[in-house]
């Protein structure tokens, strides 16, 4: 007789189970049809949850769904920022500002609108639905860019947009829930949050790839080459930690941190081909299993 412990890891183990089996054999539907995974993802997660088969169910208040969620975009953004060229960023900064700023905003208020008009809600709760849905998505974009062909500058403006957008759409979101609650949102309280969100994230996510570099690096300190994929795991894990720690952007943190590292180069920092390749297959490997 197990106890009610083992039963519900049992359990689990099975979702997991589930999910790796079904997810598999929906990645190699979407690579012979020769479109982006989550899009079979979405559907195969649809057919085995509660809606039709009920062989997956993962309540959404459960703490594990939070941690799937978290982590799993944590890992994706990360490996978004691996592969993003810091070369393109420099030119498209200015695009990137404004979808991430002004492109949130105009977002926010269409959809506020659009709600307001069709479940005829009051505009305060379609705006708050406007704010909340107004940041891009980072775990579903940065799969679709790998897999389908698009210029390089389009790909790396839109993947770091979505990491951008987690500042501006937690601030939005304060300043309606703040009307909502009749609260005056000052506009310097604002801010000053938006800075320690954008900033702080961006602080964090440089120093943590900075540092996970400089140990899988080339030269004599680089004393953890040999535990990249590890490394990198503490780099994503410390970045997003961190950052929500001091109340930063853990999204924009693993963002920023992925690209220092892969782009150590301009940091004059050297890293051997193999640890760079290895580094990319893992996380390459862990968000694809999150993505599942």
């Amino acid at each position: 007789m197990h106890s009610a412990e083992v039963v519900l890891a049992q359990a689990f183990l099975k979702t997991i189970l589930l999910i790796f089996v079904f997810g598999t054999l929906g990645g190699k539907l979407a690579q012979r049809l020769g479109i982006p995974d989550v899009v079979v993802y979405v559907v195969v997660g649809i057919l085995i949850g509660p809606p039709v088969l009920g062989l997956v169910s993962i309540p959404s208040g459960s703490v594990v769904y939070q941690v799937i969620l978290i982590s799993g975009a944590s890992f994706i953004l990360f490996h978004g920022g691996l592969v993003t060229q810091l070369a393109i960023l420099r030119n498209v900064w200015r695009s990137i500002v404004l979808l991430s700023t002004i492109g949130v905003l105009v977002i926010s208020v269409i959809v506020g609108l659009a709600a307001k008009v069709a479940f005829q809600i009051p505009m305060v709760i379609g705006s708050l639905l406007g704010a909340i849905v107004a940041s891009t998505d980072p775990a579903a974009l940065v799969p679709i860019f790998q897999k389908v062909p698009v210029r390089a500058k389009v790909a790396h403006t839109v993947i770091s947009e979505s990491a951008f957008t987690d500042a501006t759409g937690a601030i939005l979101t304060t300043v309606v829930l703040g009307f909502w609650s009749a609260h005056h949102v000052g506009t310097l309280s604002l801010g000053v949050q938006f800075i320690q969100l954008a900033f702080g994230g961006i602080l964090v996510g440089g120093v943590s790839g900075w540092v996970a570099a400089f140990l899988i690096s080339e030269n004599d300190r680089g004393l953890l080459r040999e535990f990249t994929p590890m490394v990198a795991v503490v780099c994503v894990l410390t970045s997003y930690v961190v950052a929500e720690w001091i109340h930063a952007s853990g999204f924009m943190s693993v963002f920023t941190a992925g690209l220092v590292l892969g782009n150590a180069q301009v940091f004059r920092l050297t890293i051997l081909e193999k640890e760079a390749r290895t580094a990319h297959e893992f996380i390459e490997a862990v968000g694809l299993k999150f993505r599942m």
